[in-house]
């Protein structure tokens, strides 16, 4: 099973060096999500606000980026109207 890495990428850099061990890169892809709706919901509970530009870099055993999963891509945000009454 390839082993993949999830470096972190938002107002620090944190590279993982030890990754995971997932049956393929659409795993990784579902498990770099969970990891930023974590982030983000920890940098909304610290901070009050989140960067959906930031991200996580999923990396092979070689250290070849496969793919960039931003926080926006995450989650979804709906309502938002200002004029909500309730």
């Amino acid at each position: 099973m390839p082993r993949y890495r999830f470096h972190i990428r938002d107002d620090i850099h944190a590279d993982d060096d030890e990754g995971r061990e997932l049956p393929g890169l659409e795993a990784a892809r579902e498990a770099a999500l969970e990891g930023a709706r974590d982030l983000v919901c920890d940098a909304i509970k610290r901070q009050g606000n989140v960067n959906l530009d930031h991200y996580i870099e999923i990396a092979d055993d070689r250290g070849e980026t496969l793919l960039k999963v931003t926080f926006r891509e995450a989650f979804t945000v709906t309502g938002g109207r200002k004029d909500h009454k309730g």
